[in-house]
């Protein structure tokens, strides 16, 4: 038996298994509420917990013509993680996570730019709002956001990494750069920490990248606190799918602390039923199981 705490795409996934040479069981729990930095989530309190699986729809499709500019745009190098994403046409992403996602652009006057966003994919968010700006007279730049049903304690305004203002929900400057990269982190009353970033251009407005945040919704897939399940049983692969229905959930019978494991994670022991459909690899087909299951999992 063996559990350990990992990332996956920048969020927290606690894993619990239990193997031989012949079968073994692995079931991974990922963390929620990603939003809200230090959050916390008693799971000892829940009856069920939800199976889900890897997405089989793209959670973000972005290319040139979702951008406000787009006509004004000749190519765009998309660069998601650190790593440049080379496979030809739209920029498209699977796996949930907290992606950095760069766009340097290419417009069609030749000159280039660059503005990255950290982009919530495959679970919820707790507070949302587009940054929006706009040029006003005598080179003034006005920054505001576009949902004001959700409040805002406060915000950390950048203009080029440069902290220019703090406390205000909008921002009013005068630009004295042609171009500049807009920085908000944005502080909300629910303890949900947002940044948000636009590139900006003075001179030709429309040679601008807008806040990529604003396509992270195209997907409402959720893994927030959510199972994923593999089995090996006598040399076949089955794997946990969506469950939509309470009698396919993991219904749990109890939950304790179950001491400490080889990294000194918290462990926690779930004892449960679990009646639910499970996709066989081999078969590429759907098989019914109904299993008894007692699993170790750390968690913090």
């Amino acid at each position: 038996m063996h559990s350990e705490e990992f990332e996956f795409n920048n969020v927290v996934q606690w894993k619990g298994s239990l193997a031989n040479e012949e079968n073994s069981f692995e079931i991974i729990l990922s963390d929620g509420i990603v939003d809200v930095p230090n959050s916390s989530y008693d799971i000892t309190q829940l009856d069920y917990l939800s199976i889900t699986e890897m997405p089989g729809a793209p959670l973000l499709i972005l290319d040139k013509n979702n951008l406000s500019n787009g006509e004004f745009i000749q190519s765009i190098k998309w660069i998601v993680n650190g790593e440049v994403y080379t496979p030809s046409g739209p920029l498209v992403i699977y796996e949930p996570g907290k992606h950095t996602i760069c766009a340097e652009v290419t417009f069609n006057n030749q000159s280039q730019a660059i503005n990255c966003s950290e982009v919530i994919l495959g679970y919820d968010k707790n507070a949302k709002g587009t940054l929006k700006y706009i040029i006003g007279q005598n080179n003034t730049l006005l920054a505001f956001f576009d949902t004001p049903e959700y409040e805002i304690d406060f915000v950390e305004w950048f203009i080029n990494d440069s902290l220019v203002s703090i406390d205000k929900v909008n921002l009013s400057i005068k630009l004295n750069s042609d171009t500049c990269v807009l920085k908000a982190i944005v502080h909300y009353a629910n303890g949900v920490i947002r940044t948000r970033s636009a590139f900006v251009n003075k001179t030709y407005p429309q040679h601008c990248i807008q806040d990529l945040t604003a396509f992270e919704d195209q997907n409402s897939t959720s893994w927030d606190f959510k199972l994923r399940l593999n089995i090996v049983h006598n040399g076949q692969h089955y794997q946990g799918v969506e469950t939509t229905t309470a009698n396919t959930q993991l219904q749990i019978n109890s939950i304790q602390e179950y001491g400490y494991n080889a990294n000194g994670d918290k462990v926690l022991l779930l004892k449960g039923t679990l009646n639910a459909p499970l996709f066989h690899v081999e078969s590429q087909s759907m098989v019914n199981c109904n299993l008894t299951l007692s699993f170790a999992l750390p968690y913090k």
